[in-house]
């Protein structure tokens, strides 16, 4: 039964996400819409389809999207990016306490990806997924504190980590809840400045 129950969930999640695609590539004001959810998968830790993250795959979408602008004054903050990733992924080969091998590709991945996105946005698309981080992020962040009132169960994830008494909100860990907190907080003061 357990297998069937996970084999149905990620069925319906799949399901979900490549029509959520369809109907926003489809959409009129698609490149809006895929922009902001570029930024709710940004704050999306554990959401993967078949081991790749789902930023990686809307990514690959947003670059294939028809109007795309090129934005070359990325190109040096990209090579940064691009060369520090490739510094840490290395670590992932090298270290003993690394549990998951394919570690460094995924943050090669994110980092490809992240690039692509910044070479071909402009300042509305960056407002849009700045936007789409913003509400998963307080969305993570509501679920925590209704976790601590005891509103919602602490064990959504593991059960080992939930059982010492911190909040995960949508996260698999609570240090995540609280990087993706603290983003929320100082998104919330940036695009309420840019207004």
């Amino acid at each position: 039964m357990g297998l069937f129950t996970e084999a149905l969930y990620l069925g319906v999640g799949f399901a979900a996400v490549v029509l959520g695609l369809v109907a926003a590539l489809t959409h009129p004001d698609r490149r809006n819409i895929l922009a902001f959810l570029l930024g709710v998968s940004a704050g999306l830790v554990a959401v993967q389809i078949f081991r790749v993250h789902i930023f990686t795959v809307l990514a690959v979408a947003w670059v294939f999207l028809p109007g795309r602008v090129r934005n070359r004054g990325a190109l040096k903050p990209i090579a940064v990016l691009l060369a520090a990733s490739m510094l840490l992924a290395s670590t992932t080969l090298l270290g003993d306490l690394v549990n998951s091998p394919t570690l460094g590709l995924q943050l090669l991945g994110l980092a490809a990806s992240a690039s692509l996105v910044a070479l071909t946005s402009n300042r509305q698309d960056i407002a849009a997924m700045l936007w789409g981080l913003l509400a998963v992020s307080t969305v993570g962040s509501a679920v925590g504190v209704l976790q601590v009132f005891q509103v919602i169960p602490m064990d959504l994830w593991h059960l080992h980590i939930s059982s010492i008494g911190r909040p995960t909100g949508i996260y698999p860990e609570p240090d995540w809840l609280g990087m993706f907190s603290g983003v929320g907080v100082l998104l919330s003061w940036r695009l309420s400045m840019s207004r």
